[in-house]
């Protein structure tokens, strides 16, 4: 009776926490501070107006707008429909506010995002993430190829150009889910990483806040309006992305850590 209880509590955590219906978005984009003078010759790309509080100073941004190609392999279980993806994300604006923050991304370096996902399809033109991985990098020279080339028709791999910077990872995905149909304007997605870390390189780009933002919330929408998934096959899309970074609210993080306690008691009890 102990197991089934902690087992009902395990699932009733888990669908509300990484659950399609879980709404967990930023309130607001909300502002970090950047440090570039390494991909732009020593020097900040634009006025510097935040700092890290310990003489390092920096450009405040909220938001980075970009585009994305995706290529996702969808396989037939024998119950239904799953995927596996592989998203490249191209980043080529810096927003604060609202407007643009006009720096060298996009044109002395880039900035891109690179998202494994594998998930179920849960109707003709909906889908639901189950497990996704993401690494940010930084190409000091705005030279990688970053198109539907760049990744492997038959893997799904990609590989990250010679000497662009790991700037940080997250393997745990909160949420994630979204629609292949255009109709009503409905077509995109919504994706929430939590526990995202900053590599070495990362700590010296995005200088505050200290400690950083344990999420990242991005969402986007497909440019080439309805996508029906009918049956296994090679899918290829393009669309537009944006990404910020926040700290979850603590109700959230307070329910996953009970799920996660759940599991922890379950399997106790189980050995």
């Amino acid at each position: 009776m102990f197991l089934k209880r902690a087992l009902s509590m395990i699932a009733v955590g888990a669908a509300v926490a990484f659950g399609p219906g879980q709404a967990f978005a930023a309130a607001a984009p909300v502002p970090f501070c950047i440090d570039d003078s390494a991909a732009n010759g020593g020097a900040l790309s634009t006025s510097s107006n935040c700092s890290n509080g310990s003489g390092t100073n920096g450009f405040a941004v909220d938001l980075i707008n970009g585009g994305y190609v995706e290529k996702a392999l969808v396989t037939d279980t024998g119950s239904g429909l799953a995927f596996n993806a592989t998203i490249v994300v191209d980043f080529g604006q810096y927003q604060l506010g609202g407007s643009e923050v006009d720096a060298g991304l996009g044109g002395v370096y880039d900035l891109y995002a690179v998202v494994t996902a594998s998930g179920v399809l849960t109707g003709a033109n909906t889908f639901k993430a189950n497990t996704a991985t993401l690494s940010f990098y930084l190409d000091t020279g705005d030279n990688t190829t970053l198109d539907l080339t760049s990744i492997d028709s038959g893997t799904l791999a990609f590989t990250p150009g010679l000497g662009d910077l790991l700037l940080g990872t997250s393997t745990t995905l909160l949420s994630g889910s979204g629609s292949t149909a255009s109709s009503g304007g409905s077509d995109g997605f919504a994706v929430t990483f939590t526990d995202f870390g900053l590599s070495p390189d990362g700590e010296e780009f995005f200088i505050a806040p200290r400690p950083f933002y344990l999420s990242v919330y991005s969402d986007g929408d497909i440019n080439d309006g309805t996508v029906d998934v009918v049956g296994p096959g090679l899918l290829e899309l393009r669309g537009d992305v944006s990404a910020n970074f926040f700290i979850p609210e603590p109700g959230t993080l307070a329910l996953v850590g009970l799920s996660m306690l759940g599991l922890g008691i379950a399997r106790r009890r189980k050995a």
